[in-house]
């Protein structure tokens, strides 16, 4: 009709300008960092004056940017001496050129070029002054000239509201709150992957809070929402806004190994063998995460950004599916939809994110979903169908050997009688295949398969309670999470019984309002079914006090995705009000965990330092690596050092 013409046209209008302002923002060429911005980490040997605003410097100071755009532009700022009647003599040198000054009662106005840098270091040394602290700083202003490129780039949120708006066209009032949030936080998301250094000039406060608001943003565009393309769009946007800060996160560990060209032999032998043909990664049997890492290589190159970017929207994908699988078991779309939430944004779930090679937790999560949605949908009897997916699945990680007893416990609440008794026969052939794959895995390996017997066999023997230990930590951190750093220094203090005595009460409480409530029986069941699938899909672990739960969380996160549906349906009773609530009290309880969780694997983060040492310490790891990938490890190496004191250890891009 010419009334919903005319409302198109105004929704589109109304995006149009709001695209505009955020290009117009995204695209001006100047900014500066003060005391309201992240200056810390721009000035090295500099103190804040309150009282003024100004940077008190030493007689050895620096200011370094690492990350700018790679355009043409310069630095200013103005230099004075800190007492006044002073005339400090000052040496202000950088890589492509240096300016004597001397100082006096009027600041001098130093401009340093720069073109076609990332990485930028200003030295300031004073000489013929008796004050430790000379040097006064003010009016760090950083100007940058605008490119094709930038353009482009500007126009990215104006881009994503058209998209979104046309994608929700017949959601109503969702369509244009959606497209203009998503505008909104696209901008947000430019400056935090794209201009890292202009994202220093604003409080740390707001760069903090924005991500979880943007995640809280799109989380109602689900909640409101009609279809599953909002859904997509408000998992999408919650993994973005709280893990779009890995882009700049690099490799670590065995990452770099898998950033290299790979031939088809290569990729061929992974059927047979183990992922790392070369022998240096550790023996395992996961051809589908080797064919992903030498697509990557194809497509992006040694880009760490790109492998990351992926690691995001197979993310996003695992949690969609976790969405699909819910609805499978006939919970309500709210309560469907605040379980993959919780799967999207859980801190267990992030290291998947920040850790690249970790995507085979990801990778092995949407077989497993998908094998399940296969499983209890009209083609379940179909023996043939639900065994290819489950490949792929065992092809990903062997923690999918869990898949039959999963199928198993699904079906006791999603199908009735009939429907089990009809998937009898597919249920024997997943265990007969998982046998079977379990054989090879054994023939392939047959000292590794013999040393996790013995691992397991220890950890049942042990003294210190292995198990407790194992499933103490699962649940204490799958229902409060403490983070990944905190967690690793205090696990041996956490009360790891207690833990596994509340999820068991838990598991038996529910079982038994099933049979009080029948009306929603169901759901009573799946609050133990969650906590079963947790604790299934860990059992691959081997059950040993090592098992780091925080590197390896994102499967058991499934259940727990699963027990949060459930205790949503019981609870919400689809309210959207209700459900916008719950996914708001998640959000702001896990959301930054998660975004701490993904960023130790990134620079400065704690993962991302213990990972260093351990590749400089490793000859073996070292000598499998491209010559890019070991100027990108020295790269690392110097910035750690740089990190430490960049006064006298410079970084060298």
């Amino acid at each position: 009709t010419r009334a919903r013409v005319m409302s198109i046209a105004r929704s589109r209008l109304l995006i149009v300008i709001a695209g505009l302002a955020a290009a117009l923002f995204l695209g001006w060429p100047t900014f500066s960092i003060d005391r309201a911005g992240e200056w810390r980490t721009v000035l090295a040997g500099f103190q804040l004056q309150r009282e003024t605003g100004d940077f008190i410097g030493a007689s050895s100071s620096l200011i370094h940017f690492h990350g700018l755009d790679a355009r043409t532009g310069h630095i200013r700022f103005s230099l004075a001496p800190r007492v006044d009647g002073e005339t400090p003599e000052i040496e202000v040198t950088w890589p492509d050129g240096s300016r004597h000054l001397a100082l006096g009662p009027t600041p001098v106005l130093v401009d340093v070029p720069f073109d076609g840098t990332r990485d930028l270091e200003i030295h300031l040394t004073a000489t013929a002054a008796s004050n430790p602290r000379p040097i006064r700083l003010s009016g760090l202003r950083v100007t940058r000239e605008g490119s094709l490129r930038t353009i482009a780039l500007s126009l990215l949120p104006l881009l994503i509201g058209l998209v979104v708006l046309t994608l929700l066209q017949n959601e109503g009032g969702v369509a244009i709150y959606a497209a203009l949030f998503a505008t909104a936080a696209t901008t947000g998301a430019s400056i935090s992957a794209l201009d890292p250094i202009r994202a220093l000039s604003f409080t740390a406060q707001w760069t903090d809070a924005l991500p979880v608001a943007f995640a809280l943003g799109f989380a109602a565009v689900g909640v409101f929402g009609k279809t599953r393309t909002s859904v997509a769009i408000a998992l999408l946007g919650a993994t973005l806004s709280l893990h779009i800060h890995t882009v700049h996160s690099g490799f670590v560990y065995d990452d770099r190994l898998w950033s290299r060209p790979w031939t088809l032999g290569e990729i061929a032998s992974t059927f047979a063998g183990s992922e790392d043909p070369r022998g240096i990664s550790g023996e395992q049997y996961r051809p589908i995460p080797s064919i992903t890492h030498a697509t990557d290589h194809l497509l992006w190159g040694s880009s760490p950004g790109a492998f990351h970017v992926v690691n995001m929207a197979m993310h996003t994908l695992s949690a969609y599916l976790l969405f699909v699988f819910l609805q499978r078991l006939r919970l309500p779309r709210s309560a469907s939809l605040l379980g993959a939430l919780t799967l999207a944004i859980h801190p267990l779930a992030a290291s998947s994110i920040g850790w690249i090679s970790e995507r085979t937790d990801t990778l092995a999560d949407i077989f497993i979903l998908s094998t399940l949605i296969v499983f209890l949908g009209p083609y379940g009897t179909q023996t043939l169908r639900v065994l290819g997916v489950a490949l792929l699945a065992l092809w990903s990680k062997e923690t999918s050997v869990m898949l039959p007893a999963l199928a198993m416990i699904v079906s006791i609440v999603a199908l009735d009688h009939e429907e089990r008794r009809a998937r009898f026969a597919t249920i024997r052939a997943l265990i007969a295949f998982v046998v079977l794959y379990i054989v090879v895995w054994i023939s392939l390996f047959p000292e590794k398969a013999a040393g996790r017997a013995l691992a397991t066999a220890d950890t049942l023997q042990s003294t210190h309670a292995g198990w407790i230990t194992l499933f103490g930590n699962l649940f204490s951190q799958l229902f409060h999470p403490i983070g990944f750093e905190t967690w690793r220094a205090t696990q041996d203090s956490l009360p790891a019984a207690g833990w596994v005595a509340a999820a068991v009460l838990v598991g038996i409480g529910s079982i038994a309002m099933s049979f009080v409530d029948r009306q929603r029986s169901a759901a009573w069941r799946l609050v133990a079914i969650g906590l079963a699938f947790s604790a299934l899909v860990v059992l691959p672990f081997r059950g040993h006090d090592a098992v780091d739960i925080y590197r390896l969380g994102h499967t058991p996160t499934l259940g727990f995705g699963i027990l949060i549906a459930a205790v949503a349906s019981l609870a919400m009773r689809d309210s959207r009000l209700r459900t916008l609530v719950l996914a708001t009290l998640l959000i702001l309880r896990l959301g930054p965990v998660a975004q701490e969780t993904s960023a130790a694997w990134g620079y400065p983060g704690f993962q991302f330092r213990m990972a260093l040492r351990f590749n400089l310490e490793n000859p073996l790891f070292l000598s499998g690596l491209t010559p890019e990938m070991r100027l990108d490890l020295e790269r690392q190496s110097r910035f750690e050092a740089h990190r430490d004191n960049p006064l006298t250890s410079p970084f060298a891009p």
